[in-house]
């Protein structure tokens, strides 16, 4: 029996044509760290509470490009290419414990309590919310070249700095025991309603303009566009469904898109390609407005039995909740709003496009 002249390693070199996803060894696992300090004070009747919340996540996961490299060297440039002297074509991504993510709110909110268990609350949140990639973890990094790490550092895509819920029940003061028409055909008609408004008021969400990644040539990298003019809100409408919209018509764009341009115009020299001049979720899409409308009428019928009429209305004002605009440059739709939220969880509700659902019920107690 022939005698190996060496044992094997137990290791197949990787094809570069052959993409994978590893995770670092070691593996330094992140943590979050919490904090909260509160204040409440009540004043004739009102309870004001205030308060600071925040929260710091050390070394979240991000889906990282380990073959990144910088514009205008492509794959051949690419940190493993350069450092195994091979050519890696395909993606080699890598969990890895990056960086750290942040969220400071100053959160304030006041309460009163009315006779007859009436009730009114409002709260304001103020908040930022700052992170690497969209998500918080397992998302990709638009700039994986360690020197444009810090391009990522922005705005969380779910970061709404001004959030405000004002909401109440109220109990009407007529009927028996109450302070108004305690009798007859007033008492009758009047008594056991219950309306209960919930009103919600917040900043769009962020989002990202990009560009031509093709003509980067940055392995993995996402390119951005260049802003060359003011950037401003033109409060034009989304366009009518299969309707077009002309690039120079503001009346159907959110933005202005003549405000953009391509960093790297073509026949651009290689050394001469960039990122463009705006970064990761820069601008803000529309704002968030809704109303949530609850009307009850409690009946009794005998001593021990009673019956409760209820209609809801969520999205009372059928405000629509618009999703960010297009925001891919060259695109036809670009700053063109053409969709609703979608959150995810949508459930029963569907998308959260505000759309008015109304809600009839019926309840017997004993």
């Amino acid at each position: 029996m022939p005698v190996p002249s060496s044992l094997s390693t137990g290791v197949v070199p990787l094809p570069t044509n052959v993409g994978t996803i590893t995770i670092p060894n070691p593996f330094h696992r992140g943590y979050i760290n919490s904090f909260n300090l509160t204040v409440e004070q009540e004043f004739k009747g009102f309870v004001f509470q205030t308060g600071y919340v925040g929260a710091y996540d050390v070394r979240p996961l991000v889906n990282m490009n380990l073959n990144a490299s910088l514009p205008g060297t492509g794959n051949a440039g690419g940190l493993l290419s350069q450092a195994l002297g091979k050519t890696y074509t395909a993606t080699i991504n890598g969990e890895v414990p990056f960086k750290s993510n942040s969220y400071n709110s100053l959160q304030t909110k006041v309460t009163r309590r009315f006779a007859q268990g009436s009730t009114f609350g409002a709260v304001w949140t103020w908040s930022r919310t700052l992170d690497y990639s969209d998500d918080e973890e397992l998302n990709f990094l638009l700039f994986p070249y360690p020197a444009y790490w810090q391009k990522n550092y922005a705005p969380a895509a779910f970061d709404r700095t001004h959030d405000v819920e004002i909401y109440g029940v109220l109990n009407v003061p007529f009927g028996k025991g109450q302070r108004w028409a305690t009798r007859g055909v007033a008492s009758w008609i009047l008594e056991g309603w219950q309306i209960s408004p919930t009103l919600s008021m917040m900043t769009g969400l962020p989002f990202t303009v990009t560009g031509n990644g093709s003509a980067l040539a940055a392995n993995g990298s996402t390119q951005t566009a260049d802003l060359i003019g003011p950037f401003h809100l033109t409060g034009g409408q989304p366009p009518t469904p299969n309707a077009t919209c002309k690039a120079t018509d503001l009346t159907c764009h959110y933005f202005d898109p003549t405000a953009f341009a391509e960093p790297n115009p073509l026949g651009t020299p290689t050394q001469n390609l960039r990122y463009g001049n705006t970064g990761r979720n820069a601008f803000r899409g529309p704002g968030y407005f809704n109303m949530n409308l609850s009307l009850a009428r409690q009946f009794k019928i005998t001593e021990r039995i009673g019956l409760q009429l209820r209609a809801d209305a969520i999205h009372f004002t059928n405000t629509p909740h618009f999703n960010n605009p297009n925001a891919t440059l060259g695109a036809s739709n670009f700053g063109e709003i053409t969709g609703t939220l979608s959150p995810p969880g949508q459930g029963f509700f569907g998308n959260d496009s505000g759309s008015r659902v109304l809600w009839l019920g019926a309840r017997v107690t004993f």
